[in-house]
């Protein structure tokens, strides 16, 4: 089968210029950035060059974080900005993830836990 879309996965950039010509570089059809960048700012930058933005970001163990982020980030999508997230809203409602080892409910008071 083949190759049906390539993704450029970032935790942090420094220039969001590097990034996107990397981007093309690289041939990616779709980047996955995580949510506590300039989203605003990036969107529009990779739009213009045909490549889709994924956002993503792992659970905050404090549950105000967590929804803080998830209102941010379902805000963006529901102005038909950021193509998809990677942070289901439905999901930090719940307050229940997925692991490996199953399901596991939230908050958490420590990173440890």
């Amino acid at each position: 089968m083949a190759l049906q879309e390539k993704v450029l996965w970032v935790v942090n950039y420094s220039s969001l210029q590097d990034f996107v010509d990397r981007s093309i570089g690289v041939g990616a059809n779709a980047v996955a950035i995580r949510t506590d960048n300039d989203l605003l700012t990036a969107i529009p930058a990779f739009h213009r060059n045909a490549i889709k933005v994924y956002g993503w970001r792992w659970l905050s163990a404090q549950r105000d974080a967590a929804m803080s982020e998830a209102d941010r980030v379902a805000n963006l999508l529901s102005k038909g900005s950021m193509d998809i997230s990677l942070i289901p809203k439905a999901l930090l409602e719940n307050r229940t993830i997925g692991t490996s080892k199953g399901l596991t409910n939230w908050p958490r008071t420590s990173a440890r836990e």
